[in-house]
Parts: C-alpha cells; structure tokens; sequence
C-alpha cells in the first residue's frame, strides 16, 4: 500500500506546484512572446504542458529580466506534506504499547 501510495502521492504534488508554477509565470510573460516561441496561443497552455512542449525552463526563456525561476521551490509543498505526514507516522509510532502477555500467553488455557 504505503509503496504505491507514497511516491503517487509525492509525483501528484510535484505536478500540482509544477503546474501552479507555470501558471504564475504566465502571468508575467507577454501573450506576443509565448506565440512566437511556442507557434501556440496561449490558450493552449494545458495542452502543451502536457504534451511537454512548454517547460518551466522554457518559459524562462521568455520570461522578462529579473523574474524568478520557480524550479528550487517545486518540492516545497510536496517535502513538508511529507515530512508531516513521517511525523504523524512516528507521533503514532510512539504510542504503541506492548501488548499484555494474557493476549497471548494460551499454554495455561491449554493445560487446564
């Protein structure tokens, strides 16, 4: 489960900011400027992110001077998501108690 589960979880966060991170760009590159370098209307933009063709590198190309790239802080959200989530793991770690040897002890049951 958790060997599945995990790296969806962090491949489905790293897209979600990946995706967050091209839109903010967006906002900042001129409409002219995408359809020379990508011969795509921006309206286009879900499809060709999709399909690759428009990266975060690639928008920075484009990008006026001085805007700053998004790629160092893609894995932001998705570490502390996780390290939230490996401390809720050892909170609950903790609190594991033995369990009673009455639970398990069946040789004097058995005797009787």
């Amino acid at each position: 489960g958790a060997s599945i589960a995990g790296p969806a979880l962090l491949l489905n966060l790293r897209s979600s900011a990946e995706k967050d991170a091209i839109n903010q760009l967006m906002t900042k590159i001129h409409p002219e400027a995408f359809t020379s370098k990508f011969a795509a209307d921006p309206t286009q933009l879900e499809q060709l992110v999709s399909a690759k063709t428009v990266t975060i590198p690639r928008l920075m190309e484009i990008a006026p001077p001085g805007t700053l790239d998004p790629s160092p802080f893609i894995y932001n959200s998705t570490l502390y998501t996780m390290a939230g989530l490996v401390s809720v793991a050892a909170m609950l770690h903790f609190m594991v108690k033995p369990v009673n040897s009455k639970y398990f002890d069946m040789s004097k049951k058995i005797d009787k």
